[in-house]
């Protein structure tokens, strides 16, 4: 390899035929040859640039990097439902104050009408609507509203806009139940709380 410019533009106009077909097939042979040299050590070669980790192929990479995000992903999906599981389970002995509870429903519908029109999706806005009546009876267990939680977990499976909504209902209402913790508005069995 070379640095001189000049070097490098002679040898392109020689191997373009620049002084004729001989000095080009000189060229051309040259070229090829250096091109065999490269194929018959690309193991090697791959190797030496991979420096020590796995040798990765056109393609590879991508893909190698695709399984692990996809396994990180199912790892992270499997943690979040356990600790819901556990949450769900615990839930029946921790409770929300109803005000509260209507405060959260109040807060998640604030946040679709940023977006939606409640009348554009029903099955979100029954959902909260059952959820705020169960608060102006009283206090609400956490199980219940985690149980709203997978309701609308199931509406957003479903697409369209209220799929939309869910999902947007669901952030806010997780949101909102992390502040409740926060602000220690949840009581209840102290061992159900610390599961929450």
């Amino acid at each position: 390899a070379t640095n001189d410019i000049g070097l490098l533009m002679r040898e392109r106009a020689l191997s373009r035929g620049g002084e004729g077909a001989p000095a080009a097939g000189i060229m051309r042979q040259f070229g090829d040859e250096q091109n065999s040299a490269l194929l018959r050590n690309m193991d090697e070669l791959q190797s030496g640039l991979a420096n020590g980790g796995p040798v990765v192929s056109r393609g590879d990479g991508g893909r190698m990097v695709a399984d692990r995000l996809a396994t990180m992903k199912a790892t992270e999906k499997s943690n979040v439902g356990a600790l819901y599981d556990t949450a769900r389970r615990e839930g029946e002995n921790a409770f929300i104050a109803g005000g509260d509870t209507q405060s959260i429903t109040q807060r998640v519908a604030d946040r679709l009408k940023v977006d939606h029109a409640p009348e554009n999706v029903p099955k979100v806005t029954r959902e909260l609507d059952a959820l705020n009546a169960k608060g102006s009876s009283g206090p609400v267990s956490i199980r219940d509203i985690f149980e709203s939680r997978s309701r609308l977990s199931g509406v957003r499976a479903g697409g369209g806009e209220d799929a939309v909504a869910a999902g947007k209902a669901i952030r806010e209402l997780e949101s909102a139940l992390d502040d409740a913790y926060e602000n220690a508005l949840i009581t209840g069995d102290p061992a159900a709380i610390k599961a929450f």
